[in-house]
């Protein structure tokens, strides 16, 4: 079985939070959770992810602002997937304009998830 990738989940809810790293965990992703915009970009200039899945809208800098601020970096830049409960083509065009690379709308649909992973990714 090829290595799983290093994912970075930012998301505010702690329920979707362990919903989504036990499932990734159960493809063979590690996952590292944050809680907000802040802490994502943080975590990004210590650590090399693979992917990030960032909710949108989170407490104290949230995840249109905190792509725009990790795109910024001069680090290897991993695919963002937005995690939304938006599924508008506003929402959508937002999150490629702030450098998302696709969107994923709440509640995440497992098949969904992981066929959008793996077009974005080698997994």
């Amino acid at each position: 079985m090829p290595e799983g990738l290093k994912v970075l989940l930012a998301e505010d809810s702690p329920v979707i939070q362990r919903m989504l790293s036990v499932t990734l965990a159960k493809e063979g992703h590690s996952v590292e959770s944050v809680g907000n915009g802040r802490d994502a970009v943080a975590a990004v200039q210590f650590n090399t992810f693979d992917l990030i899945l960032m909710d949108l809208r989170m407490p104290e800098m949230d995840g249109f602002e905190a792509t725009r601020e990790i795109r910024r970096l001069s680090i290897p830049q991993p695919p963002i997937l937005a995690l939304t409960g938006d599924d508008d083509a506003a929402t959508q065009q937002a999150c490629l304009d702030a450098g998302m690379n696709g969107h994923l709308t709440k509640p995440v649909v497992l098949h969904d998830m992981l066929k959008m992973i793996a077009t974005f990714t080698q997994a």
